[in-house]
């Protein structure tokens, strides 16, 4: 005789067969994010061979263009697990994450997911590379522009020098307020926030994108 728990479970176990089984690791992973405790290991700024800029994240948008001394959009707190000895990367003053949407593009969340998960490959050369955890086999990069690439790539546009210190330094009191408040990328400086700002040509030109929308 079987109970209602009993039914219950057996159910689940039945509508959990009949999903596809990249649904299924898509559950699983989502399910071992949840349960993971990451623990900030220290911080991150990563230089891309292809666009000589550094991954900045500025106004939800992801590229590698930033200059050696915009520490505002270009630093990154690493938060690793001894799990898979996965990492994530959360911008210390947006406190948004670099994650991978469906279409396999490079974005930022506010919300913490699987996608947001990568593994560091360093390779002979010194040079290191980042694989999603989500899809194996796939490294994050960047073009010559900055702009993002995903791919089962290797190349130079694929490999990063990491500059690396530690994870107490806090967030920057000298950026201007709007990269650290939580609605960032609906918030634009003031005045004079903006002349002291070493991105003032890319907060213009995405500003003007959202007027003339």
């Amino acid at each position: 005789m079987i109970n209602a728990s009993g039914l219950r479970i057996i159910l689940h176990l039945t509508i959990f067969t009949i999903i596809t089984q990249p649904a299924q690791n898509e559950v699983i992973a989502t399910l071992r994010t949840i349960v993971l405790h990451d623990s900030n290991v220290g911080e991150w700024r990563l230089y891309n061979r292809c666009s000589h800029g550094f991954v900045q994240l500025f106004l939800n948008n992801v590229n590698a263009m930033g200059k050696s001394e915009s520490e505002c959009l270009t630093r990154f707190l690493v938060q690793k697990t001894e799990w898979d000895d996965s990492f994530v990367l959360k911008q210390v003053h947006s406190k948004r994450y670099l994650c991978l949407n469906s279409k396999m593009g490079l974005i930022s969340k506010s919300n913490l997911s699987y996608r947001c998960r990568f593994k560091e490959h360093l390779r002979k050369s010194g040079y290191s590379t980042f694989e999603s955890r989500w899809r194996r086999g796939y490294f994050i990069g960047f073009d010559t522009e900055g702009q993002p690439l995903c791919s089962r790539n290797s190349s130079q546009c694929f490999q990063f020098i990491k500059l690396a210190s530690s994870a107490n330094k806090g967030p920057n009191r000298d950026c201007p307020s709007a990269y650290r408040r939580r609605a960032h990328r609906f918030a634009v400086p003031q005045i004079n926030e903006i002349e002291s700002a070493s991105a003032f040509d890319v907060l213009k030109q995405t500003f003007m994108q959202k007027v003339l929308l």
